[in-house]
């Protein structure tokens, strides 16, 4: 028996992420200045550039738990609306299990590189610091802005344990 099942989404979804001032408002000009005010291409453009950075930095292996690791608490944090991609949020979402971090976690440390790499006196101010890839690693960067993944996860209830894999098909 098959069973077909298509929808069709939204173009752009607004969300809402977690940001200090000065974040955004390097989101917001990083958007103005390359992509035409468009934050979801900015998204796509900080993601493609730094995926293999961001598989580096996993954490999930070392907590042992499915709990997600959130921004140091801070005053400055506020709530921003953003337009976005729905197929791009669900990558960041499925990132967010897979990395161990909350979605504005990942999108303040991708910001948090980008500002690293315009400014060299931003440094003092890193989250977490941009690893050093191989070279090996590095040739396999991807080529293209957003790739085919697949994730998979399965549940043993008795065990208490879960299993998932991440694949990214770069080429």
């Amino acid at each position: 028996m098959e069973d077909l099942v298509e929808f069709q989404t939204l173009a752009v979804k607004r969300v809402c992420i977690f940001l200090t001032p000065l974040h955004y408002i390097y989101l917001r000009e990083l958007s103005i200045r390359k992509f035409n005010k468009d934050i979801s291409q900015t998204l796509l453009y900080l993601i493609s550039k730094n995926l293999k950075y961001l598989y580096k930095i996993k954490q999930t292996h070392l907590k042992k738990t499915m709990t997600i690791t959130y921004q140091p608490k801070t005053k400055e944090y506020q709530r921003y609306g953003i337009y976005i991609d729905p197929t791009l949020w669900a990558k960041f979402n499925h990132l967010r299990i897979y990395l161990g971090y909350s979605m504005s976690f990942i999108i303040r440390i991708l910001i948090d590189w980008e500002m690293q790499e315009d400014t060299q006196n931003y440094r003092n101010s890193l989250i977490v610091f941009k690893p050093n890839l191989t070279d090996d690693e590095y040739l396999q960067l991807p080529s293209s802005p957003l790739h085919n993944y697949d994730w998979w996860c399965k549940v043993d209830l008795k065990d208490q344990r879960v299993f998932m894999k991440f694949i990214d098909s770069f080429y």
